[in-house]
């Protein structure tokens, strides 16, 4: 082989290599940044879908919120009069309210979860993560049993708490696309479902004295939703200060269940940590004081 032979055949080998090797560097770089591209946009969409869930709760709960809690706040004034009776010429507005706004508060905390199941957990934001907790912590504190444990008023009956998955069914409840679950919606096409069968017993004859189980029940969700609303609200009727949240803590019937509300279920949501939830806590210890 002459010298122009040799010199020619490295000249081909090493334009070969080199096409090979910028052919092969290329596929890998470009297959890297459509997966990094990829991944980028799938976040993006992650976010952005947890940022539309948490539109759809936090601005809806706040005011579900403040409708139950204003309804709390008026049975601690009337509790004992009887207006959560059902029967025969009665007016039912009273109750079929109550129901929708108890209701309307499950309902937002089951969507919530229900979106945030399918989502991305390294992409939601810790302040969201905070939102889930209460949202779960409304559905558990109606439904958990370890409210009432080693205690002397565990729940008689179905009707004391609900059944976790029944309490769900709420958020099944079908609504046109062009309708909301305003109350007018609801008196007129949600009321009778069977979804909403144990809700209507759990809210029917509801007083402190007559069912103390449900009642205690109740005072829990509402501090916890006045926690929530302190988290989240934008507008002085949507704080609390320690007062208010002491004199809520002080309608339980069961201070045996007051104290495992503390010491047990607020931890076990993983919201002892969080500074509204730390001010409930105090009140719950600040309420003592008063027995």
């Amino acid at each position: 082989m002459t010298v122009q032979e040799a010199t020619l055949i490295a000249a081909i080998v090493a334009a070969v290599t080199s096409i090979l090797t910028t052919v092969v560097l290329r596929y890998f770089v470009e297959d890297k940044l459509l997966k990094r591209r990829a991944e980028t946009e799938y976040k993006y969409e992650q976010r952005k879908a947890m940022r539309v869930a948490m539109g759809l709760f936090d601005g809806p709960m706040l005011q579900a919120a403040e409708d139950l809690h204003n309804r709390m706040l008026n049975l601690y004034r009337n509790g004992e009069r009887g207006w959560l009776d059902t029967g025969p010429d009665r007016d039912d507005y009273y109750y079929e309210s109550t129901v929708y706004r108890l209701a309307s508060v499950v309902r937002l905390a089951v969507r919530l979860e229900q979106r945030a199941f399918y989502l991305e957990p390294s992409v939601v934001e810790p302040r969201d993560v905070i939102s889930l907790r209460y949202a779960k912590a409304f559905q558990w504190v109606l439904t958990d049993g370890g409210m009432f444990h080693e205690t002397a008023m565990m729940p008689a009956s179905g009707t004391d708490f609900f059944r976790r998955e029944r309490l769900r069914a709420v958020a099944d409840i079908p609504v046109p696309p062009d309708r909301q679950f305003t109350f007018s919606f609801f008196v007129d096409h949600a009321i009778g479902n069977e979804a909403l069968a144990d809700m209507r017993a759990f809210i029917d004859g509801l007083s402190p004295s007559g069912a103390p189980q449900r009642w205690d029940r109740l005072v829990a969700l509402d501090l916890l939703l006045m926690t929530f609303m302190n988290r989240v609200g934008f507008d002085p009727l949507h704080t609390f200060d320690q007062t208010a949240l002491t004199d809520v803590a002080t309608r339980f019937r069961s201070p045996a269940v007051r104290d495992r509300f503390a010491h047990w279920f607020i931890p076990e949501m993983k919201l002892q940590s969080e500074p509204e939830a730390k001010a409930l806590l105090s009140a719950l210890r600040a309420s003592r004081s008063t027995e």
